[in-house]
């Protein structure tokens, strides 16, 4: 099977998704900043704060290489791995890509006290403005997911596709 890799922006439901779809199907979850930390030894947010946004998608390329070749694994992207086309490319080589979309006032409405996302911290308007630069490059994904729903329904839509192309 090939991976089922999910991306979205922030708040979307990438991580819980990610855990319920690995688990009816018996296989691996990453959590691709989980990976970041642990590989830098210190959180996203300390990476931001110390070293930039620069230097913490270089890291990330670097994770996205390593799990894209690993087989069989369902991989949550942090909300940025879009912007990068080598990102996207090798994560297509060996999987299929899943935009988990929701609405921008349910992710808002979520991210509302979350301060631990150092993308959010420029201005009071930033979720919006990146979600609307980045849905573009959500949209280019291979399948859109309505992420509105419960977390039962897009599971099953997610392996439903999974299944068939894979």
């Amino acid at each position: 099977m090939k991976n089922i890799v999910l991306t979205g922006f922030m708040g979307c439901g990438k991580t819980t998704v990610g855990q319920a779809v690995a688990a009816k199907l018996g296989i691996r979850f990453i959590d691709l900043d989980a990976e970041i930390e642990r590989a830098a030894g210190i959180s996203i947010s300390d990476i931001f704060a110390l070293h930039g946004e620069a230097y913490f998608r270089e890291l990330e390329t670097k994770e996205i290489k390593k799990v894209s070749a690993l087989q069989s694994c369902v991989i949550a992207t942090g909300g940025g791995a879009v912007i990068n086309a080598e990102n996207i490319n090798a994560l297509r080589k060996g999987g299929i890509i899943f935009y988990l979309k929701r609405d921008i006032e349910k992710i808002e409405k979520s991210l509302l006290d979350d301060t631990s996302r150092p993308m959010l911290k420029s201005c009071p308007d930033a979720a919006r403005m990146l979600y609307h630069n980045r849905e573009p490059l959500y949209e280019n994904c291979d399948v859109i997911v309505d992420a509105n729903r419960g977390i039962n329904e897009i599971t099953e839509d997610i392996i439903k596709e999974a299944i068939n192309v894979g």
